[in-house]
């Protein structure tokens, strides 16, 4: 079941992620004000207790959630929408799945799975584009498959594809999945219409390299390796550009992108 995040805030930010023109920095900003306002919506409905608290006056009846979280974002782009869940849920627990898009099939290759115990718990999967479902429909599948039941199983998305909705439905209607919008189609190469391009490639890797401690030991280098291709994709991108101070921009990343590649330094 699809629900669209219908906020100015959300609106406001899916347009500048958008925009080709805005620079990483500001992406990766863009990116975390717009999973935290979806962190809030698909948390909206989640189960509470109540409980009994001392105030500095009286004992009071409160609520609390019933149910621990865990959030599991597909990895490499998903990693980018997980702190704004940790920033608003101390306790919640993350598991990481790496699933590879084959470029020519469009079809999702597995390569990593660590999740943490999922029976009894709330499971919130963070996939950046939902564009065939292939991807998602294959981490609800080994999340459904490592304890989770499907009716605890919601997904996390910023931008969806009707196609994707379609696929995840088919698996189960009744799988929630929070979008802040659904976009028109895909196109022959399978990338979402209007889309906002590869989210991965956008985000120039840029959490995984600054928050290298968010990313499991085992994947740390593969990370380096996506940090040098999305470095010189950058370079290419500003270089061709050629607005003021985009050049030297692009140059800097060529020269990130050859450091990198030597193990010389993270930029």
């Amino acid at each position: 079941m699809l629900h669209l995040l219908n906020h100015p805030l959300g609106n406001h930010v899916v347009t500048h992620l958008r925009d080709r023109t805005t620079r990483p920095a500001t992406f990766r900003t863009l990116a975390y004000q717009i999973s935290l306002l979806l962190a809030l919506e698909a948390t909206r409905n989640l189960a509470t207790r109540e409980i009994i608290v001392q105030t500095p006056l009286e004992p009071h009846p409160g609520r609390v959630l019933a149910q621990p979280i865990v959030v599991v974002p597909i990895f490499r782009a998903g990693i980018s929408m997980v702190q704004p869940f940790t920033d608003l849920l101390p306790d919640v627990s993350v598991g990481y799945i790496g699933l590879e898009r084959n470029e020519k099939t469009a079809a999702a290759r597995s390569y990593y799975c660590k999740l943490p115990s999922l029976d009894s718990k709330k499971v919130l999967i963070l996939d950046p584009m939902l564009a065939t479902g292939g991807s998602s429909v294959q981490a609800i599948e080994a999340v459904n498959a490592h304890g989770a039941a499907l009716k605890d199983l919601s997904l996390v998305c910023i931008v969806c594809a009707p196609e994707g909705v379609r696929a995840v439905e088919a698996l189960d209607p009744e799988i929630d999945i929070y979008a802040a919008v659904l976009d028109r189609e895909l196109n022959a190469l399978k990338y979402i219409l209007p889309g906002l391009g590869d989210f991965g490639a956008v985000q120039k890797i840029l959490q995984a390299v600054t928050d290298i401690g968010a990313v499991p030991e085992e994947l740390v280098d593969q990370v380096a390796v996506g940090a040098v291709q999305l470095h010189r994709v950058e370079a290419q991108r500003l270089c061709a550009a050629g607005g003021p101070g985009e050049g030297g921009d692009g140059v800097g990343h060529f020269t990130v992108a050859h450091r990198l590649a030597k193990g010389l330094a993270w930029p």
